[in-house]
């Protein structure tokens, strides 16, 4: 998953990218900061 988000907080971050396509990469960065905190959450 860290790989993952780096890839996406990149893609997030590119200001050439248009604002829709920016908020879909927000989702999914949204997204896979929760799957961490979830899993977190179960081991302690």
């Amino acid at each position: 998953l860290g790989y993952l988000q780096i890839t996406l907080l990149k893609k997030y971050r590119d200001e050439s990218v248009p604002e829709k396509k920016r908020l879909q990469w927000q989702a999914a960065l949204l997204s896979s900061i929760n799957a961490i905190a979830a899993g977190l959450r179960n081991t302690g």
